[in-house]
């Protein structure tokens, strides 16, 4: 509709009338109305907001001025320490010269710009009047241009003007010289080291790359071991019983691995493979936790009193049914408006759950939460094969089985056989069902990635038109796929209630869910399931190596004490002197220059400019009001810190992960042609 305006307008012979523009150049000339009426609408509209943005800040800042401070001399309250009065009274009065200074900006700006604005007009129009306008500013434009040009582009004479010729070509020599210098020896430093990667990696199996599947398994194969490696060495409570320990940490690492890696699983189907953008796995972890710990819990404490296994079942199609209607009417919009609807509907489950009446179980009481449902097997790993009772006749409890030498059970076994002077934990149980579960999720995703239909969804992730240029309905597949991941993640859900013991609305905090979730996506690689499992591990390990520093931090007796002091000492030394951080991240900066490496030196950038801004925020009064003591380390912010880290560096220096996807190639028959 514009251009046939346009079009019009070109064809029109109507010429706008000199005296009428002329006369509203004199009214109203600030609003760029004799502008409008000539037809000059860019000229108009830069004209009105320069008049309209002057009102405005005017306005504001005679507010700010008036409404800041109230009129008079700083009056200190009494028994205030004299130190302390004089830097507040130097504070207000600096602050009251800052509101001074906006407030005198402000009178300049109105009413002073718009009357020079004005008198501007006047004299277009004058010109207008006269029919002899043209544009008044565009010699200084092109005296701006010429200027700006010469400064980013000098010419020649220019340079031979400012440096002598001889001075000019001994400096391009010198600078050649350096920098033959320096690129035949960094060549020859990095060339050595990547030959010598080379031969590691050939040795290792990854020399045919990571994306091939001999190398993407080789490189599997080399992190898997360094992760264990670094499970088997993570210290435990050296005033408890060793064995008993260290498999009480394997087997709650060992649980929590199979919950993150079974979300990291369901997130790679829809996100990975489908190209939805996902972020509402906790949605449907939530349905299958809340599903099943209300459908499990006894019907006294406002349970339904299912069996584990139906209910189960009953949840995981809730939350595939949930995804197969979610598709529909989110699956046709853009890839952000889709990943705010998917994590606000977590949000939406996070807050019926803190106040849901049908939401809570295990209490009569105003508690919130799920409690007190069943956990899988538990009775038979405590209490046996046969029902155990009391004196009384009534049933033991698991824990009541757990305390009672006298009933022979499974525990109780492998307790004696591992030396743990005491029944074997159930968290080791439950990590032999995590496994279990992650197999049987493992397996079949492999098969759906090697069918037809994993094709087809990796065909709608490339291109949505192609796929359906060739007969695939789009909308029924990415349904499809959103269902079979939601189903997944609702049975990571009911592993992670078990694994809680009881629900409250803080497991779904997007810290603790959606965000480690996504770091292993982007950490493992998409598009790979061993990629999950080492984004997963990682996660898990960063999880429990802080957990322990957290112990650590405050008992010389804990294991790793040494490192959460240095920690402590890293972060005082980082506050208290951040103008040194910012010298060693410019040193650093200027070595990676150096050396070629400006992925590197823009980082070392960043993070140096950050500590300069916090010379100019940071003061030792502010300090000492947030650390009354020493200065030490939340260890929960650098939790949330050191993966931030790993995934900005990750997607920065190897975006793709540590493991990407491997593309499909499909096996040739014998008789084929090899190449």
């Amino acid at each position: 509709w514009k251009i046939e305006r346009l079009r019009e307008r070109a064809r029109s012979s109507k010429i706008p009338n000199h005296r009428h523009s002329a006369a509203l150049g004199l009214l109203m000339g600030p609003l760029g109305a004799h502008h409008f009426h000539q037809r000059r609408s860019g000229r108009a509209i830069s004209t009105l907001l320069v008049t309209s943005s002057a009102f405005f800040i005017g306005k504001a800042t005679s507010f700010i001025r008036t409404n800041s401070y109230p009129s008079g001399p700083v009056v200190v309250p009494d028994g205030v320490d004299p130190d302390i009065a004089s830097n507040w009274v130097s504070l207000i009065e600096s602050e009251q010269a800052f509101i001074s200074l906006i407030g005198t900006i402000g009178d300049v700006l109105w009413p002073w710009i718009p009357l020079l604005v004005w008198i501007f007009c006047l004299y277009e129009s004058y010109l207008i009047f006269n029919d002899r306008y043209k544009d008044p500013i565009h010699p200084f434009k092109l005296k701006y241009h010429s200027i700006l040009s010469r400064i980013s582009t000098p010419s020649d004479k220019h340079s031979e003007r400012t440096i002598s010729k001889n001075m000019k070509d001994r400096v391009e020599s010198l600078r050649a010289n350096a920098d033959s210098w320096l690129t035949a020896r960094t060549a020859s430093l990095f060339g050595t080291l990547g030959k010598q990667g080379d031969a590691i990696l050939q040795k290792a199996g990854i020399g045919e790359g990571r994306r091939t599947e001999s190398g993407s398994k080789a490189a599997f194969r080399l992190l898997l071991a360094l992760l264990l490696l670094f499970v088997v060495w993570l210290p435990v409570d050296p005033s408890s019983n060793f064995m008993f320990a260290k498999t009480l940490q394997v087997s709650n690492l060992v649980t929590f691995l199979s919950i993150y890696l079974i979300m990291s699983l369901s997130l790679n189907l829809s996100t990975g493979y489908t190209g939805l953008l996902n972020f509402g796995v906790i949605f449907f972890v939530s349905i299958g936790a809340i599903g099943v710990g209300v459908l499990t819990a006894p019907s006294d404490v406002a349970g339904y009193g299912w069996p584990i296994i139906p209910a189960l079942i009953f949840s995981m199609l809730v939350a595939a049914i949930s995804g197969w209607l979610l598709a529909y009417p989110t699956a046709r919009l853009r890839g952000d408006y889709f990943a705010v609807i998917t994590i606000s509907l977590g949000e939406v489950v996070r807050i019926l759950l803190s106040g849901e009446p049908l939401l809570k179980t295990g209490t009569t009481q105003g508690a919130i939460g799920v409690q007190r449902y069943p956990q899988p097997l538990e009775v038979w790993w405590f209490c046996g094969r046969g029902e155990q009772l009391d004196e009384n006749g009534v049933e033991l409890s698991p824990f009541e089985c757990k305390n009672n030498e006298a009933i022979d059970s499974i525990a109780r076994t492998i307790g004696e056989t591992l030396s743990f002077g005491q029944p074997a934990p159930y968290y080791l149980l439950l990590a032999i069902i995590g496994l279990i579960c992650v197999m049987i999720v493992w397996r079949a995703l492999s098969m759906l990635y090697s069918s037809p239909w994993g094709r087809i969804l990796r065909s709608i992730r490339e291109d949505e038109d192609v796929a359906q240029h060739h007969g695939h309905d789009v909308m029924t597949h990415k349904a499809a796929a959103l269902a079979v991941s939601a189903a997944i993640a609702a049975f990571a859900g009911a592993l992670f209630a078990w694994y809680l013991g009881s629900l409250q609305p803080s497991f779904m905090q997007p810290s603790r869910t959606t965000f480690l979730v996504w770091a292993a996506f982007v950490i493992g690689g998409a598009g790979n399931n061993r990629g999950m499992l080492i984004g997963a591990m990682i996660i898990t390990l960063n999880e429990f190596v802080i957990n322990r520093l957290v112990a650590a931090q405050s008992s010389a007796s804990q294991p790793l004490h040494e490192l959460a002091v240095a920690i402590d000492t890293v972060f005082a030394w980082l506050v208290t002197e951040p103008m040194q951080a910012a010298l060693l991240m410019i040193a650093i900066m200027a070595l990676a220059y150096l050396f070629r490496r400006k992925a590197m030196a823009e980082s070392a950038g960043w993070i140096a400019s950050v500590f300069l801004l916090m010379v100019w925020l940071l003061h030792q009064r502010s300090i000492d009001e947030v650390f009354r003591t020493d200065i030490q380390v939340n260890l929960a912010y650098v939790k949330v810190l050191i993966i931030g880290l790993i995934i900005v560096t990750s997607l920065k220096y190897n975006e793709k992960g540590l493991l990407p996807e491997v593309p499909y190639r499909p096996e040739r028959s014998d008789g084929g042609d090899s190449q």
